[in-house]
């Protein structure tokens, strides 16, 4: 499953950076994890954020830092925020206080820890004039949030699952307190995917398809049940999305 999304960024980051020791975007050839305000379960992860809106003021920046959009089409590792930031460990106490600022629209945001190197960039348009400072070819006319539907996922099978592979990790580890405090946050994980697959929209499944994948690849991630949802995600590679 391909989505589409954008990453915001500014021109300082693109091109012509303040600090010489780190070259822009466009010289590196790559957008890489920078961002590590949040903890997994297995570890701290810097993280790239992600938007399904053409609009920047949802992202809750400041203007001077989203003057470039660049759109991207990933194939895996794509988290909604609606999904991931239950992996903060605090819940709301830490995701509050960036949901709120500004005019920021949370449902829009999704986050990565994957570097997205140029190959999977599509364009990148400076927005106070509309010009295209990069473009992959051929270039499309006009770059829409989208994603490929998922096969079909019984999802309290993959929740089943999911229990399964975090208990026999944290047995493995004699972690009990980890498994008590993941069991929590993948309930909230199930529940956000349940509430996104109710918005029949273009958008909505968009976000849906992204929940649902993201959830097959933390199982795809766990020993005790790797083996049947790798399986399940490499079929979908070979093959294609079913319909």
């Amino acid at each position: 499953m391909a989505v589409t999304l954008f990453h915001y960024t500014n021109h300082d980051a693109w091109s012509v950076p303040a600090d010489p020791a780190r070259p822009g975007l466009q010289a590196v050839g790559a957008i890489v994890p920078y961002s590590t305000n949040a903890t997994s379960f297995f570890d701290e992860l810097p993280l790239i954020w992600l938007s399904d809106s053409t609009d920047p003021k949802t992202t809750g920046l400041e203007a001077t830092r989203t003057t470039i959009r660049i759109a991207v089409r990933l194939d895996r590792g794509v988290v909604p925020w609606a999904v991931h930031k239950h992996e903060l460990g605090v819940g709301d106490g830490l995701a509050r206080p960036l949901e709120i600022a500004g005019d920021s629209d949370p449902a829009t945001w999704y986050v990565t820890s994957t570097e997205i190197p140029i190959g999977m960039w599509i364009e990148a348009v400076e927005l106070s004039t509309g010009a295209v400072l990069w473009h992959a070819e051929p270039r499309d006319s006009a770059v829409l949030p989208s994603s490929d539907p998922i096969g079909p996922v019984d999802l309290r099978e993959l929740e089943s699952d999911l229990r399964a592979g975090y208990m026999a990790y944290a047995e493995e580890n004699r972690d009990a307190m980890a498994l008590q405090r993941q069991a929590a946050v993948l309930t909230n994980q199930i529940n956000a995917a349940r509430d996104l697959a109710l918005d029949q929209s273009p958008l909505g499944q968009v976000r849906s398809n992204s929940a649902l994948r993201a959830l097959c690849e933390q199982a795809a991630a766990l020993p005790a049940c790797s083996e049947r949802w790798a399986l399940f995600l490499g079929e979908e590679t070979a093959e294609g999305a079913p319909a």
